[in-house]
Order: structure tokens, then C-alpha cells, then sequence
């Protein structure tokens, strides 16, 4: 996952051994988020805060909003707060359409939507700085 499925760690040019390091290790932990995602993509009993801060979470269900369709069948099914909740918007901001006949999101539409997410995350705290 994180060298052919999304994070592309070997097309890395950095030039000190330090800055592989933070990338590697910055690269691991966006790994481990994409697992737990993928893993409790259904599983309301699993919290999404073993993956997500405070903030995250409530930055999360701001942009549920803006995800969801018109109808119920492009809505988020799952509990706010819940690690499929998360795993929904995740999924649907790496272009996952959000609809059961389209299977789930794999690997690498959930790292595609984590790096979108966090993108918009910044924003937001900029925006509320």
C-alpha cells in the first residue's frame, strides 16, 4: 500500500536520509489510517476516533453533507462518528460513487480521498485561524 497503491514512496527524490525517514514514517501512518478504514468500512461499532481527532471528525461531518446525494440511496447510511461513517466520506471524496452496486472502496480510492481530505482539512483550519 504504501509503495504501489496510492502513497508512491519509491518515486520519492528527496536527498537526505532524515527527510526518507519523516516521508516514510508520514507514509506508514496514512497506511495504518487506510487499513482501519477499509476494515471498519461497515463496522458501526468501531469508533472513528481510533483514527481521527476531534476536529477531523467534526470537519468530517461538515463535508458529509456536501457528499451526499438527493436521494436516500446517495446518502450516508452509517452512524456519525462511527469508522464506516468515516470509511463512506473517505471513500467518496477518492471518487467513489457511494452506492452499494458499485462495491467498495479499495485501497487506493481511500488513499486518493485521505489525501483529499487532509487537503480540505487545512483549509478549514486556515480558514477558522
Amino acid at each position: 500500500m504504501v509503495k504501489s497503491q496510492g502513497m508512491k514512496l519509491e518515486e520519492s527524490r528527496l536527498e537526505s536520509g532524515r527527510a526518507l525517514k519523516v516521508m516514510a514514517a508520514l507514509a506508514l501512518q496514512a497506511g495504518l489510517q487506510i487499513i482501519q478504514l477499509k476494515e471498519g468500512r461497515e463496522r458501526e461499532d468501531k469508533a472513528a476516533c481510533l483514527a481521527f481527532t476531534r476536529q477531523e471528525l467534526v470537519f468530517m461531518a461538515l463535508l458529509c453533507r456536501k457528499l451526499e446525494g438527493k436521494t436516500q440511496k446517495q446518502r450516508n447510511p452509517f452512524a456519525e462518528g462511527t469508522m464506516a461513517y468515516a470509511a463512506w466520506v473517505i471513500g467518496r471524496l477518492g471518487g467513489w460513487k457511494g452506492l452499494n452496486s458499485q462495491g467498495k472502496a479499495g485501497n487506493r480510492t481511500m488513499a486518493w480521498g485521505l489525501a483529499a481530505f487532509n487537503q480540505q482539512f487545512q483549509g478549514y483550519l486556515l480558514a477558522r485561524n
